[in-house]
């Protein structure tokens, strides 16, 4: 269903488009797309606190922004930490 509705996308920007204006081929439409698609999801995803390090620095580098700092650190005796079993 996703593939229909990517190239039905895709045929009507082709229709849409003047007859001398250069088109996008259409695996690079489909990269663009997606990536469009992406986006908001990644950007929310990059301000969740809950999130690994590694997860979030990946997800800053394909947006092209800065990993947002830590409001709160546990540190000191009594600090919660995640279960490593």
């Amino acid at each position: 269903m996703i593939n229909s509705a990517c190239l039905n996308a895709y045929v009507i920007l082709r229709h849409n488009t003047s007859v001398g204006a250069q088109v996008q081929q259409r695996e690079m439409f489909l990269l663009s797309l997606g990536e469009a698609m992406m986006t908001p999801w990644m950007e929310k995803r990059l301000v969740m606190q809950n999130q690994p390090c590694l997860i979030r620095e990946n997800t800053a580098d394909q947006l092209g922004k800065n990993v947002p700092e830590t409001s709160t650190t546990l540190q000191g005796e009594g600090a919660k930490r995640r279960c490593h079993l």
